[in-house]
């Protein structure tokens, strides 16, 4: 009975974990993801996304998203 109980816990404790996680589908999230100070992820993410290898890729930062 120890063990359901503690799994209970540890389930509880991982749906609490996964609520806490921004999805990238939101504006804000996305820009703070693909962003000037991620340009590796970003340009990982490009190369992923058109299947090619990229040398170099420059990201407008003029624009920024506030969330309201």
């Amino acid at each position: 009975m120890g063990n359901i109980k503690s799994n209970i816990k540890e389930n509880k404790k991982q749906k609490e974990e996964e609520k806490e996680l921004l999805k990238p589908k939101n504006d804000v999230v996305f820009q703070s993801l693909f962003n000037q100070k991620n340009e590796k992820i970003t340009k990982a993410f490009i190369e992923d996304l058109l299947e090619e290898k990229i040398e170099k890729i420059i990201i407008n930062d003029t624009k920024e998203l506030y969330r309201e």
